[in-house]
């Protein structure tokens, strides 16, 4: 057995944060095939959560594969998410003054906590 499949099985917590859609850009029909060993590979009450872009043929695909590689969605959202009102954007210092308009801290992303069955 190769230590990262020894990890997979030993682990309670995957976090999948802008990664998902990164490894479908990358490997294309191939995407499949690496979600599948990695959720297969998953203990019985292990939890992923997953965050990443808002698009609904995507987002489609990505819930379909947890569920076909035995992971019940428990929570989910999608939408705009932005940084607290509070976040100070000039702590970005000289990358602040930089660019002609203000950063974008805020996204539209889907999220979704999801347990092994």
């Amino acid at each position: 057995m190769c230590k990262i499949q020894k990890l997979t099985e030993q682990s309670d917590l995957f976090t999948l944060i802008y990664f998902v859609s990164e490894v479908y850009a990358l490997l294309k029909d191939g995407a499949e095939d690496y979600f599948k060993q990695l959720f297969s590979g998953m203990r019985s009450g292990a939890l992923v959560l997953y965050v990443d872009n808002n698009y609904s043929d995507f987002t489609e695909w990505v819930d379909e594969t947890l569920n076909k590689y035995g992971l019940d969605v428990i929570k989910s959202g999608n939408g705009k998410q932005g940084m607290p009102i509070p976040e100070e954007k000039q702590d970005l210092g000289k990358y602040y003054q930089k660019f002609a308009s203000d950063p974008r801290l805020d996204a539209d992303v889907a999220w979704r906590l999801a347990r092994k069955r």
